[in-house]
């Protein structure tokens, strides 16, 4: 199956994937997103041309780490990019994907590295994979 879903940067249609964000990531992302798509990549998974999942790639430190900046320049001056607001439709879960994303992820880009936080713990176990 996941030879049929393309990995690819969305540079011009940023709004089709936050649509697809739970409503409360929409208001922390769309609001600033002018601050930060300049600096930030799109990466979604599509079937079929729809998109069934995706995240971004921040350079800089993003609306949800506004609270721990210092932290997040630390990492940035290291070199590296946070992932942040990865999501996968409901309906496609349990199948792979978020890790699929990862790995395409990381295959595009083999020198840099990243890091993210996680917000709920029951995730976590899927992080360390």
């Amino acid at each position: 199956m996941k030879s049929t879903i393309l990995f690819n940067e969305i540079k011009e249609s940023a709004m089709d994937f936050f649509a697809l964000l739970p409503l409360d990531w929409q208001e922390s992302i769309i609001p600033y997103w002018n601050q930060y798509n300049d600096s930030s990549r799109i990466y979604a998974l599509l079937e079929e041309g729809k998109i069934i999942g995706g995240g971004i790639v921040f350079t800089k430190a993003s609306p949800d780490m506004i609270a721990n900046v210092n932290i997040a320049d630390k990492y940035y001056q290291l070199g590296y990019h946070y992932l942040g607001y990865i999501w996968i439709s409901e309906e496609q879960r349990g199948k792979g994907l978020g890790q699929y994303w990862l790995e395409q992820l990381f295959q595009e880009n083999p020198e840099q590295n990243y890091w993210l936080s996680i917000e709920d713990l029951n995730l976590e176990a899927f992080y360390q994979k």
